[in-house]
Protein backbone atom coordinates (compact mmCIF):
# COMPACT_ATOMS: atom_id res chain seq x y z
CA UNK A 1 0.00 0.00 0.00
CA UNK A 2 1.51 3.42 -0.78
CA UNK A 3 -0.83 6.32 -0.62
CA UNK A 4 0.28 10.29 0.12
CA UNK A 5 -3.21 11.80 1.19
CA UNK A 6 -4.60 10.04 4.30
CA UNK A 7 -5.20 13.37 6.77
CA UNK A 8 -7.76 12.52 9.00
CA UNK A 9 -8.01 9.06 7.50
CA UNK A 10 -9.90 6.79 10.36
CA UNK A 11 -7.67 3.59 10.53
CA UNK A 12 -8.26 2.46 13.88
CA UNK A 13 -7.63 -1.15 14.72
CA UNK A 14 -6.83 -1.64 11.33
CA UNK A 15 -3.78 -4.11 9.91
CA UNK A 16 -1.31 -2.38 8.12
CA UNK A 17 1.37 -4.86 8.31
CA UNK A 18 4.04 -3.96 6.04
CA UNK A 19 2.74 -0.94 4.71
CA UNK A 20 4.49 1.59 2.73
CA UNK A 21 3.24 4.85 4.11
CA UNK A 22 6.82 6.99 3.07
CA UNK A 23 5.95 10.19 2.40
CA UNK A 24 2.41 10.23 2.97
CA UNK A 25 0.35 12.88 5.16
CA UNK A 26 -1.44 11.35 7.54
CA UNK A 27 -1.65 14.66 9.91
CA UNK A 28 -4.82 14.30 12.25
CA UNK A 29 -4.85 10.70 10.94
CA UNK A 30 -6.56 7.88 13.90
CA UNK A 31 -4.22 4.86 14.14
CA UNK A 32 -5.60 3.67 17.28
CA UNK A 33 -4.58 0.41 18.09
CA UNK A 34 -3.50 -0.31 14.74
CA UNK A 35 -1.35 -2.85 13.39
CA UNK A 36 1.73 -1.59 11.75
CA UNK A 37 4.41 -4.43 12.16
CA UNK A 38 7.14 -3.52 9.52
CA UNK A 39 5.57 -0.63 8.09
CA UNK A 40 7.49 2.33 6.19
CA UNK A 41 6.63 5.92 7.77
CA UNK A 42 9.94 7.37 6.28
CA UNK A 43 9.25 11.45 5.80
CA UNK A 44 5.57 10.45 6.52
CA UNK A 45 4.05 13.29 8.14
CA UNK A 46 2.02 12.36 11.71
CA UNK A 47 1.58 15.75 13.20
CA UNK A 48 -1.74 15.54 15.79
CA UNK A 49 -2.25 11.80 14.50
CA UNK A 50 -3.63 9.44 17.09
CA UNK A 51 -1.18 6.35 17.52
CA UNK A 52 -2.18 4.98 21.19
CA UNK A 53 -1.97 1.72 21.63
CA UNK A 54 -1.07 1.06 18.16
CA UNK A 55 1.75 -1.80 17.79
CA UNK A 56 5.01 -1.66 15.42
CA UNK A 57 6.20 -5.14 16.26
CA UNK A 58 9.24 -6.81 13.43
CA UNK A 59 7.67 -8.49 10.85
CA UNK A 60 7.52 -12.25 11.60
CA UNK A 61 9.40 -14.59 9.08
CA UNK A 62 10.02 -18.26 8.57
CA UNK A 63 12.41 -20.23 10.07
CA UNK A 64 16.20 -19.61 8.85
CA UNK A 65 14.89 -16.69 6.54
CA UNK A 66 15.64 -13.31 6.47
CA UNK A 67 16.07 -11.05 9.24
CA UNK A 68 12.82 -9.17 10.21
CA UNK A 69 12.35 -5.45 9.01
CA UNK A 70 11.32 -3.03 12.44
CA UNK A 71 9.05 -0.23 11.70
CA UNK A 72 10.87 2.33 10.03
CA UNK A 73 9.49 5.91 10.71
CA UNK A 74 12.98 7.78 10.13
CA UNK A 75 12.78 11.47 9.71
CA UNK A 76 9.17 11.09 10.23
CA UNK A 77 7.29 14.20 12.00
CA UNK A 78 5.07 12.92 14.65
CA UNK A 79 4.46 16.42 16.40
CA UNK A 80 2.58 16.31 18.45
CA UNK A 81 1.25 12.90 18.06
CA UNK A 82 -0.33 10.48 20.59
CA UNK A 83 1.95 7.15 20.73
CA UNK A 84 1.31 6.48 24.50
CA UNK A 85 1.14 2.47 25.15
CA UNK A 86 2.54 2.10 21.42
CA UNK A 87 5.01 -0.92 20.82
CA UNK A 88 7.98 0.44 19.01
CA UNK A 89 10.33 -2.11 20.03
CA UNK A 90 13.51 -1.90 17.65
CA UNK A 91 12.22 0.72 15.41
CA UNK A 92 14.15 2.61 13.64
CA UNK A 93 13.54 6.36 14.52
CA UNK A 94 16.76 8.65 13.60
CA UNK A 95 16.32 11.84 13.48
CA UNK A 96 12.57 12.02 13.94
CA UNK A 97 10.45 14.77 15.39
CA UNK A 98 9.11 14.16 18.69
CA UNK A 99 8.69 17.50 19.79
CA UNK A 100 6.07 17.28 22.96
CA UNK A 101 4.81 13.93 21.93
CA UNK A 102 2.86 11.60 24.90
CA UNK A 103 5.10 8.39 25.27
CA UNK A 104 4.32 7.38 28.27
CA UNK A 105 4.22 3.77 28.75
CA UNK A 106 5.29 3.05 25.36
CA UNK A 107 7.50 0.41 24.61
CA UNK A 108 10.68 1.26 22.61
CA UNK A 109 13.30 -1.68 23.82
CA UNK A 110 16.04 -1.35 21.50
CA UNK A 111 14.98 1.56 19.10
CA UNK A 112 17.25 3.70 17.51
CA UNK A 113 16.18 7.18 18.42
CA UNK A 114 19.79 8.71 17.34
CA UNK A 115 19.30 12.54 17.16
CA UNK A 116 16.21 12.59 17.70
CA UNK A 117 14.03 15.49 19.30
CA UNK A 118 12.17 14.19 22.15
CA UNK A 119 12.33 17.74 24.03
CA UNK A 120 9.39 18.51 26.33
CA UNK A 121 7.77 14.52 24.98
CA UNK A 122 6.01 12.73 28.18
CA UNK A 123 7.98 9.44 28.60
CA UNK A 124 6.60 8.26 31.61
CA UNK A 125 6.86 4.87 32.36
CA UNK A 126 8.06 4.34 28.91
CA UNK A 127 10.75 1.37 28.39
CA UNK A 128 13.97 2.27 26.63
CA UNK A 129 15.96 -0.61 27.18
CA UNK A 130 19.22 -0.57 25.22
CA UNK A 131 17.24 2.20 23.09
CA UNK A 132 20.07 4.33 21.19
CA UNK A 133 19.86 7.81 21.74
CA UNK A 134 23.57 9.48 21.00
CA UNK A 135 22.63 12.70 20.87
CA UNK A 136 19.41 12.99 20.84
CA UNK A 137 17.27 15.99 22.33
CA UNK A 138 15.31 15.41 25.61
CA UNK A 139 15.85 18.59 27.28
CA UNK A 140 12.58 19.29 29.40
CA UNK A 141 11.20 15.54 28.38
CA UNK A 142 9.36 13.96 31.37
CA UNK A 143 11.46 10.42 32.22
CA UNK A 144 10.03 10.09 35.40
CA UNK A 145 9.94 5.99 36.35
CA UNK A 146 11.30 5.80 32.99
CA UNK A 147 13.60 2.50 31.71
CA UNK A 148 17.19 3.17 30.26
CA UNK A 149 19.02 0.27 31.47
CA UNK A 150 22.09 0.12 29.43
CA UNK A 151 20.96 2.86 26.87
CA UNK A 152 23.28 4.56 24.78
CA UNK A 153 22.97 8.41 25.89
CA UNK A 154 26.26 9.89 24.73
CA UNK A 155 26.35 13.45 23.52
CA UNK A 156 22.45 13.25 24.79
CA UNK A 157 20.78 16.28 25.77
CA UNK A 158 18.86 16.05 29.02
CA UNK A 159 18.60 19.64 29.99
CA UNK A 160 16.30 20.27 32.68
CA UNK A 161 14.18 16.87 32.26
CA UNK A 162 12.38 15.01 34.93
CA UNK A 163 14.18 11.70 35.63
CA UNK A 164 12.73 10.89 39.02
CA UNK A 165 13.00 7.34 40.45
CA UNK A 166 14.07 6.76 36.64
CA UNK A 167 16.66 3.61 36.04
CA UNK A 168 19.85 4.54 34.01
CA UNK A 169 21.80 1.40 35.14
CA UNK A 170 25.20 1.06 33.64
CA UNK A 171 23.99 3.40 30.34
CA UNK A 172 26.28 5.69 28.24
CA UNK A 173 26.07 9.38 28.90
CA UNK A 174 29.18 10.63 28.28
CA UNK A 175 29.34 13.77 27.41
CA UNK A 176 25.54 14.01 27.91
CA UNK A 177 23.79 17.30 29.37
CA UNK A 178 22.73 17.05 31.94
CA UNK A 179 22.32 20.62 33.28
CA UNK A 180 19.64 20.95 35.99
CA UNK A 181 18.30 17.54 35.45
CA UNK A 182 16.06 16.08 38.41
CA UNK A 183 17.93 12.78 38.97
CA UNK A 184 16.41 12.46 42.15
CA UNK A 185 16.13 8.52 43.15
CA UNK A 186 17.58 7.42 39.95
CA UNK A 187 19.66 4.04 39.81
CA UNK A 188 22.89 5.21 38.21
CA UNK A 189 25.25 2.29 39.34
CA UNK A 190 27.58 1.56 37.01
CA UNK A 191 26.76 4.54 34.12
CA UNK A 192 29.56 6.14 32.45
CA UNK A 193 29.48 9.75 32.94
CA UNK A 194 32.64 10.58 31.80
CA UNK A 195 32.64 14.03 30.30
CA UNK A 196 29.25 14.43 31.22
CA UNK A 197 27.51 17.73 32.77
CA UNK A 198 25.17 17.61 35.63
CA UNK A 199 25.62 20.96 36.88
CA UNK A 200 22.95 22.06 38.98
CA UNK A 201 21.48 18.71 38.69
CA UNK A 202 19.43 17.14 41.70
CA UNK A 203 21.12 14.20 42.94
CA UNK A 204 18.66 13.65 45.98
CA UNK A 205 18.81 10.04 46.75
CA UNK A 206 20.33 8.80 43.45
CA UNK A 207 21.89 5.90 43.42
CA UNK A 208 25.89 6.80 42.03
CA UNK A 209 27.64 3.45 43.38
CA UNK A 210 30.25 1.91 40.47
CA UNK A 211 30.41 5.04 39.10
CA UNK A 212 33.45 7.22 37.69
CA UNK A 213 32.95 10.88 38.61
CA UNK A 214 36.51 12.15 38.33
CA UNK A 215 35.79 13.94 34.68
CA UNK A 216 31.98 14.69 35.81
CA UNK A 217 31.29 18.32 36.38
CA UNK A 218 28.85 18.61 39.45
CA UNK A 219 29.31 22.31 40.02
CA UNK A 220 26.25 23.44 42.23
CA UNK A 221 24.79 19.80 41.66
CA UNK A 222 22.34 19.31 45.19
CA UNK A 223 22.38 16.01 46.88
CA UNK A 224 21.09 14.77 50.28
CA UNK A 225 22.34 12.42 53.16
CA UNK A 226 21.11 9.44 51.28
CA UNK A 227 22.67 9.86 47.95
CA UNK A 228 25.33 7.27 47.35
CA UNK A 229 28.35 8.15 45.91
CA UNK A 230 31.36 5.66 45.12
CA UNK A 231 33.96 4.74 47.29
CA UNK A 232 36.03 7.75 48.68
CA UNK A 233 34.26 9.95 46.78
CA UNK A 234 33.88 13.61 48.79
CA UNK A 235 30.80 15.32 47.11
CA UNK A 236 32.17 18.77 48.52
CA UNK A 237 35.78 18.90 46.35
CA UNK A 238 33.54 18.68 43.42
CA UNK A 239 31.47 21.74 44.16
CA UNK A 240 28.21 20.20 45.33
CA UNK A 241 25.59 21.44 47.94
CA UNK A 242 24.05 19.44 50.44
CA UNK A 243 20.27 19.94 51.12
Amino acid sequence: MRTFDLIGADMQGSDYSGADFSDANLTNANLTGAILDGADFTRANLTGANLAGARFRSLEVIEDGPEPEPANLARANLEPANLARANLESANLPEVDLVGVNLEWANLEHANLSKANLSMADLRKANLYRANLKEANLSEANLKDTIFGEADLSEANLKDAILVNAELRATNLSKANLEGANLSRVNLKGANLTDANLEGAKLNGTDLKGTDLKKTRLQGALYSKDTAFPEDFNPEDHGMILR
